[in-house]
């Protein structure tokens, strides 16, 4: 089934919420307007008409714009388009809802800061046990690297000596 995707630009009019759905799953929704410019017959700039936009976000993307947007902020949201249609009184309404895939800052009028969130690992992670990360703080180790074998699918390992012209035969610095 081909769903209709799209990105638009525009403002974060209500602060983003977010909430935890079935099995913690988490959620975040905002209101989003985008207004266009537009020239009139006189040839000048003026204000079209606003659409509106119940932007939602789900998961990881949930709490990260949970934690990043502020109502103003001008931004950039890529995601499906779907509609919804109810009855108010006697008028027919609908409702444009964009799930989010990304949600982004736009950058035309400002600057951000990317901060990204450390990565949660267990102890039964092959790198935790292994050394490579630490397990309190996700940051990866420096590994030394493995001695050369003594002869590989490159052919024979280096010969051992280097005819003193090696780092190793440096005499040290003086203190």
């Amino acid at each position: 089934m081909h769903e209709p995707r799209l990105t638009v630009t525009g403002h974060v009019a209500t602060e983003p919420e977010l909430r935890s759905v079935a099995d913690a799953l988490s959620v975040t929704d905002f209101r989003l307007a985008a207004t266009p410019r537009v020239r009139g017959a006189d040839g000048a700039w003026r204000n079209g008409e606003t659409l509106w936009f119940t932007v939602t976000a789900w998961r990881g993307l949930a709490e990260n714009v949970s934690a990043s947007l502020r109502t103003g902020d001008r931004v950039v949201v890529e995601g499906r388009l779907t509609g919804r249609t109810w009855l108010a009184g006697d008028e027919r309404r609908l409702n444009l809802e964009i799930e989010a895939a990304s949600v982004g800052l736009e950058l035309s009028r400002g600057t951000a800061s990317y901060v990204k969130p450390p990565r949660l690992v267990s102890d039964v992670d092959p790198l935790v046990s292994s050394g490579q990360v630490d397990a309190a703080t996700g940051e990866v180790r420096m590994v030394p690297a493995l001695p050369p074998a003594a002869s590989g699918p490159s052919g024979p390992a280096p010969a051992e000596d280097d005819g003193g012209a090696g780092e190793r035969d440096a005499p040290a610095l003086a203190s």
